[in-house]
C-alpha cells in the first residue's frame, strides 16, 4: 500500500465538478483507493463519499492506494489534483499552499483567516415587500403562481429482494438514459459549463455506495422505492450538514437524482412544472436543477424560492437561461395567492407585491436598461 499527501488548490475545494473528475480518475485503476481529510475517510471511487469530506480550498488530503497499479494510480491522481481536476486555477486565484508535514490533529497548520465583515441584518418583510437573496439578474413583472412538486407514490409492500433489486437496477438505467439525453440537450442549448451539472448528476447516479446502501435496505425487507429513498436521504442529509455552503448545497442534486429514479420506479414522468397558459412568476419551496432547466423563459418570467443560495446549480441555470430569480425568501411566500401582480427584482433580491404605477414604471425602466446592456454586450 502506498500513500500521498496533497493540497487541493481549487478555489471552491472539492465541489461537484472536481469531485466527479477525481472519482472518474480513480475508477481507471484496479487498486483500492481511499482518501482522507482530517478524521474523515472516503472511497475515492464514490463521488458522494468524496463530497462528504467537505474539502475546502487549501485543504490537505491523504490518498492511499492498495493494489497492482497503486503507483500509477497515485501518480495520475497527483497530477490531476495539482492541475485543478478540470477547474481553471489561473484566473484570479492565489496559488495553493504546499503541504506542511507539521500537523495538529491531522490538519494542516495555517494562518487563521481574517474574520468576515459583520453581516447586515436583513430588513423585515412587509405586506408589500418580500426580501430574499439575488440569484439571477433581471426584472420580471407579472402574476404569481405557486408551484408544488407532484407527489411520487412509493410501494409500501415489497416483492422478494431479488425482484426489488432488479426493479431498482432497471429504474437506475432508465434514469441514466434520461440524464445523458438531458446533458446533451443542455450542452447544445446552454454550453458545457451548464451541461457539467448533469454530468455530476450522472456521477451521483452511478455512485457505488448509494446503490449499495439501497440494496442493503432491500435485503432488510424494504421495497425498491423505500430502500432507494432511504439511502438518498441519508446521504443528502450528510452533505447538507457540511459547514461549507457550496458543498452542502449539493444535497439538492442528490435528492434531484433520487427523485428521477423514484419516478422511473413509479412510472411517472418529469414534464416540468404544471403552469397556466399565461406567463407567470413562479413561487416555490425550491426548484431542482432538473426543474429549472425545463423552464421556458417566454412562459416563466422569473422565480422566487423559499430556500436555496446564489451559488446553487438552480441559480446557475437560471442565469444561463436569462430568467430573473431570487432565492432564500423564507416561508412567507407560501401564503401568497396565485394571480397576485408582482415585480421580481433579481438585481436586489426584492419581490414587490401589488405594485403601484410608479413602481411599475421604475421596473420597466430597469428592464429596458437590461435589454440595452445585453444588446451592447452582444454587439461588442
Amino acid at each position: 500500500m502506498k500513500q500521498l499527501d496533497l493540497i487541493v488548490p481549487n478555489p471552491t475545494g472539492l465541489h461537484a465538478r472536481p469531485a466527479k473528475v477525481f472519482v472518474k480518475t480513480a475508477k481507471q485503476f484496479k487498486a483500492d483507493i481511499r482518501v482522507q481529510h482530517g478524521s474523515k475517510k472516503a472511497n475515492a471511487k464514490s463521488v458522494i463519499s468524496v463530497l462528504t469530506l467537505g474539502v475546502e480550498k487549501g485543504g490537505e488530503i491523504c490518498i492511499t492506494a492498495d493494489g497492482p497499479d497503486e503507483d500509477e494510480a497515485l501518480a495520475v491522481l497527483k497530477d490531476a489534483v495539482e492541475t485543478g481536476l478540470g477547474d481553471d486555477l489561473s484566473v484570479g486565484h492565489e496559488p495553493a499552499p504546499q503541504p506542511d508535514k507539521a500537523k495538529t490533529n491531522g490538519q494542516v497548520a495555517t494562518a487563521a483567516p481574517a474574520p468576515p465583515a459583520p453581516a447586515e441584518a436583513k430588513p423585515a418583510n412587509t405586506d408589500k415587500i418580500i426580501r430574499a437573496i439575488p440569484a439571477a439578474v433581471g426584472v420580471a413583472i407579472g402574476p404569481l403562481h405557486q408551484f408544488k412538486h407532484a407527489e411520487i407514490t412509493i410501494d409500501e409492500t415489497a416483492a422478494d429482494p431479488e425482484t426489488e433489486k432488479s426493479r431498482l437496477k432497471g429504474a437506475i438505467e432508465s434514469a441514466r438514459v434520461e440524464l445523458d439525453t438531458l446533458r446533451q440537450q443542455v450542452e447544445k442549448r446552454l454550453g458545457g459549463g451548464e451541461a457539467a451539472i448533469f454530468e455530476a448528476h450522472l456521477a451521483i447516479l452511478e455512485d457505488p455506495e448509494l446503490e449499495e446502501a439501497a440494496v442493503d435496505n432491500i435485503n432488510d425487507g424494504q421495497s425498491a422505492g423505500q430502500g432507494w429513498q432511504a439511502a438518498v436521504e441519508t446521504m443528502a442529509d450528510t452533505l447538507a450538514s457540511l459547514k461549507d455552503e457550496l458543498l452542502a448545497a449539493r444535497a439538492v442534486d442528490i435528492r434531484d437524482v433520487g427523485s428521477r429514479v423514484l419516478r422511473a420506479l413509479s412510472g411517472a414522468d418529469h414534464a416540468g412544472p404544471d403552469l397556466p397558459d399565461h406567463p407567470v412568476i413562479l413561487i416555490a419551496a425550491d426548484l431542482t436543477p432538473s426543474d429549472t432547466v425545463t423552464l421556458d423563459p417566454g412562459h416563466v418570467l422569473g422565480f422566487c424560492t423559499a430556500i436555496g443560495g446564489a451559488n446553487g446549480h438552480t441559480a446557475i441555470l437560471a442565469r444561463a437561461l436569462g430568467i430573473p430569480a431570487i432565492v432564500g425568501a423564507g416561508e412567507d411566500i407560501f401564503a401568497l395567492e396565485n394571480g397576485t401582480q408582482a415585480i421580481l427584482n433579481g438585481d436586489t433580491g426584492v419581490l414587490t407585491l401589488s405594485p403601484d404605477e410608479e413602481a411599475l414604471a421604475k421596473a420597466r425602466d430597469i428592464q429596458q436598461e437590461h435589454k440595452a446592456r445585453s444588446a451592447a454586450e452582444l454587439a461588442a
